[in-house]
C-alpha cells in the first residue's frame, strides 16, 4: 500500500492478510490521503489458477489490474476496510492409457495390434463429448491429448475386440488413480487438478479347451489275427495359444477310442502312429485317418502322421478324430514234401511218373528221326 504524507513524502506498507480477520494497516492518516492498494504475487500453486482480482469497500475505486484507490474518510475516527477478493479455479488435467494382454502370446493372429477405448464426458456447458482412443496391444502407453477441467468425470468404455476360435476376451479389467471400475467392464476416471496418471487397461483371455477323441479301426483279412486287448501307439502334440509345447502318448485299443482331454480348439494337433509288433503273416496294407465328425479338420502330408485341428468346440461329447488300419494275412507256402500227408505224396508220385514217361517217348521219337 503507497500513499504521499502530509510533507510530501512517499510512504509504503506491505501487508500480510488473511481470509477470515481483517489487517490493520498501523497508521492514522490524514482526511482526504489517497491510498493506493496493490497486491502482490500470489502465491504459486499448481493445482490452482489465479483469476480476476476485484478490490471492493467504501471510497474504494478498483483499477481493475489488481490495483486500486480508497480515500481515508473525513469522519472522525472512521475506519475504512477495504476487501480484496481473488477468483481462483482448479486446474485442469489430463490422463493417458495402456493396455496389456495375458494369456495369449501377442503374436497370435487373433490379437489385433489395436483396440479402441471411448471416451465420453459432459463438458462445461453440460454438453455430451466423446472421443476414441487407438491402443497398441502391446503396451505403449498413450496420451488423451487434451485437458478437462478439474473434477470432470470420464467414462471409459472399450470396444471389445473380436472372440476367436481358440480364446474369449474376459471383461477388461481398469486400474489407475482416480479411477473406479465397474461391474460392466467400464470405468469411471475423475480429473485431478495439474495430474496426468497412467490408466492401465489389462484384458485377459480364456482358451476355449475341448477333449479330442482318437478311435482306432482295423480291416482286411489280417485284422482278426491281432490277439484280444492289442494296443497302438499314438503321440499327440501341439502349441498353446501361450505358445507352450504339449506332448501326450496314447495307447489306443484296437476298436476302441482314447480322449484326450483340454486340447486347444482351433490350434493345430499333430497325431503321429508309432510301429507295433504285428503277428506272423500279417502286414500294413494302408493307414487312413479320417474326422469322426464335422467338429475336426484332418490334413497332413504322410500316412503315418496327421495334423487335426478342432474347428469347434462339441457341446457334449469330444470330437473325434479316426485312425484305420487295413491288415492283409499273407497265405501260408506250399513246402518241398516235409510235412505232406500219404495222399499229397502220392499225387506228386504219380505227376513225376507221368513226367518221366513223357521224356522218355520223346527220346525215342527224336532217335527214329536220326536212323
Amino acid at each position: 500500500m503507497t500513499w504521499t504524507d502530509a510533507a510530501g513524502d512517499p510512504q509504503e506498507r506491505k501487508l500480510t492478510i488473511g481470509t477470515t480477520e481483517p489487517t490493520e494497516l498501523g497508521e492514522v492518516l490524514p482526511a482526504g490521503t489517497v491510498v493506493t492498494v496493490t497486491e502482490g504475487t500470489r502465491p504459486e500453486q499448481p493445482t490452482v489458477i489465479w483469476d480476476s482480482i476485484v478490490i471492493s469497500g467504501t471510497g474504494v475505486t478498483d483499477a481493475g489490474d489488481g490495483s486500486a484507490t480508497v480515500v481515508v474518510s473525513d469522519q472522525q475516527d472512521d475506519v475504512s476496510l477495504v476487501t480484496v477478493v481473488n477468483e481462483a479455479t482448479w486446474a485442469p488435467g489430463t490422463f493417458s492409457l495402456a493396455k496389456q494382454v495375458e494369456g495369449v502370446r501377442l503374436d497370435h493372429a487373433d490379437v489385433p495390434d489395436l483396440v479402441t477405448v471411448v471416451a465420453s464426458w459432459v463438458d462445461e456447458n453440460d454438453e455430451p463429448q466423446s472421443t476414441e482412443v487407438e491402443l497398441p496391444t502391446d503396451g505403449t502407453e498413450v496420451a488423451f491429448g487434451a485437458d478437462l477441467p478439474h473434477g470432470t468425470e470420464v467414462l471409459l468404455t472399450e470396444l471389445a475386440p473380436d472372440d476367436s476360435v481358440s480364446f474369449t476376451w474376459n471383461l477388461p479389467q481398469w486400474s489407475g488413480t482416480g479411477l473406479v471400475a465397474r461391474p460392466d467392464g467400464t470405468a469411471v476416471l475423475t480429473i485431478g487438478a495439474a495430474t496426468a496418471p497412467k490408466v492401465d487397461l489389462l484384458n485377459e483371455v480364456t482358451p476355449v479347451l475341448a477333449d479330442l477323441a482318437v478311435t482306432k479301426r482295423l480291416t482286411g483279412d489280417g485284422a482278426p489275427a491281432l490277439p484280444t486287448g492289442s494296443t497302438f501307439p499314438v503321440t499327440a502334440s501341439w502349441t498353446d495359444v501361450l505358445g507352450t509345447d504339449h506332448e501326450v502318448e496314447l495307447q489306443v485299443p484296437a476298436g476302441g477310442t482314447v480322449v484326450v482331454p483340454g486340447v486347444p480348439v482351433g490350434v493345430p494337433v499333430t497325431l503321429v502312429e508309432r510301429e507295433v509288433d504285428l503277428p506272423d503273416r500279417v502286414l500294413w496294407s494302408g493307414v487312413a485317418w479320417t474326422a469322426g465328425d464335422d467338429l475336426v479338420e484332418v490334413d497332413g502330408a504322410t500316412d503315418d502322421v496327421r495334423s487335426v485341428v478342432m474347428v469347434g468346440a462339441p457341446s457334449v461329447s469330444a470330437a473325434d478324430v479316426v485312425l484305420t488300419n487295413d491288415l492283409d494275412a499273407v497265405p501260408h507256402l506250399p513246402g518241398t514234401g516235409a510235412g505232406l500227408g500219404i495222399r499229397d505224396a502220392g499225387v506228386l508220385a504219380l505227376l513225376a511218373l507221368l513226367a518221366l514217361a513223357s521224356g522218355l517217348v520223346v527220346m525215342r521219337r527224336s532217335a527214329r528221326l536220326e536212323d
